[in-house]
């Protein structure tokens, strides 16, 4: 008897089979290569229960959602899949989206689609490597190993939420979708130049500096990431992902460095431990303002001068 691996291999050559069918030329090998990766890294149990005609259908018809690009563009689409309006079916609403891969994207939008209402039944989210003309027009989809210099990588997330057929809650979820990527974009674009004026504000820190300069300081570190877009208020969530994880890595390092050379010839106590004190609360201010139950921005840099000269400099007020 074949296995759920076997009937999932025969099920993409099927699929693959139909497109080369219906499709002419050089459209039918990119519609083939899109397929192939599109359904890459789907646990074969996903499918299992799909007809040839929804696999190959779903696939198609992101696929024609994938043609036209232009730069930066997010192309968001979400509807209730119908066999004769389609080509293939489902019981849930479909979202499908075309953007160019960033980090923080699939998680955000998995945020957005359940903070909406909308349970997630089933996510796929191919990174494809793809080329395009100045039209936006897709020539060519890439191998996924390729490492092409003009090679543009696209997220392709295909997501089947629980079922909406009211027309200005579908408008209003996908209004929300263009809202959140945008949002995401303005964090990446911004991320480097975040990361390095924080590194610098870190070595700016003088750990025994009276009450009024730790003051200025600290508010100089929450203006930097203010004067950024506010990226950091907006998305505290991104805080779990892999590259806010290494961010924090590499201030913790700048952070224990400075404070070891600071309290090395000083008895204040394990400065592993005050290193790491002290970046959690200057990681979780420029997230949020509001943080530590404190309610505006002047009584937490309080809380955090408070910190610091009890905890670093054994200082009574």
């Amino acid at each position: 008897m074949a296995n759920v691996q076997d009937v999932d291999e025969a099920l993409l050559e099927t699929v693959c089979s139909r497109l080369r069918e219906h499709l002419d030329g050089d459209e039918a090998g990119r519609a083939e290569a899109f397929a192939r990766q599109y359904y890459r890294w789907v646990d074969p149990e996903d499918l299992a229960e799909r007809s040839e005609l929804d696999v190959y259908g779903a696939a198609l018809a992101h696929f024609d959602l994938a043609r036209v690009r232009r730069p930066g563009e997010t192309k968001v689409r979400i509807y209730n899949p119908q066999f004769e309006v389609h080509g293939w079916r489902s019981p849930h609403t479909a979202v499908e989206i075309v953007t160019d891969d960033m980090p923080f994207l699939i998680d955000s939008v998995g945020m957005e689609l359940n903070r909406r209402g909308f349970g997630v039944h089933l996510i796929i989210h191919p990174v494809l490597k793809v080329r395009r003309d100045d039209e936006g027009r897709l020539l060519e989809v890439l191998p996924h190993e390729a490492r092409d210099a003009d090679a543009i990588p696209e997220s392709v997330i295909h997501a089947e939420v629980a079922r909406q057929t009211d027309p200005a809650e579908l408008k209003a979820l996908e209004d929300h979708l263009l809202r959140v990527i945008g949002e995401v974009r303005a964090a990446v674009e911004d991320w480097e130049a975040m990361r390095s004026r924080a590194i610098d504000l870190v070595d700016e820190l003088v750990i025994d500096a009276p009450p009024a300069e730790l003051r200025a300081w600290l508010d100089a570190w929450f203006t930097a990431y203010e004067a950024n877009g506010g990226v950091f208020s907006t998305w505290q969530e991104m805080r779990a992902g892999p590259e806010l994880v290494q961010f924090s890595k590499d201030v913790g390092a700048a952070v224990f460095t400075r404070l070891e050379r600071q309290l090395a010839t000083r008895n204040f106590g394990n400065p592993q431990i005050d290193a790491s004190t002290f970046l959690a609360l200057i990681e979780r201010g420029p997230y949020n303002v509001l943080t530590l139950d404190f309610t505006t921005r002047e009584e937490t840099i309080d809380a955090m001068v408070t910190v610091i000269r009890r905890g670093y400099l054994a200082i009574e007020e």
